[in-house]
């Protein structure tokens, strides 16, 4: 399985909902220096729970890639607009919820 980039995918849709959204939070992460390794943590997550789910368990399977390619492209890419759909939500709560760790992490020293 290929890691998250630099750039990926998840970074930029945490990055912009923190910009957006939690823009305190967002300045505190740019203060502490930490927005790198922040959002490296997020894109390198969320990649990995998007492309662990088996793929046969929605019908895209070799059989039907074999018999109908155009469905199988079809199919896989319904899936993976599901998968990021709703690991959406679930990264913006992951986000909101780490960004306090930092800072608690902080106020305890």
């Amino acid at each position: 399985m290929p890691t998250g980039t630099k750039h990926g995918y998840w970074r930029s849709i945490c990055k912009k909902y923190i910009q957006e959204q939690r823009a305190e939070d967002w300045r505190y992460l740019l203060k502490i220096g930490r927005t790198e390794t922040f959002l490296n943590v997020i894109d390198q997550k969320f990649y990995e729970k998007e492309y662990s789910v088996p793929m046969e368990e929605y019908g895209v399977n070799e059989e039907l890639k074999a018999k109908d390619p155009m469905a199988w492209i079809q199919r896989y890419n319904q899936v993976r607009a599901q998968i990021k759909e709703r690991l959406q939500q679930e990264m913006e709560d992951f986000c909101a919820g780490n960004v306090n760790l930092f800072k608690e992490a902080r106020n305890d020293k």
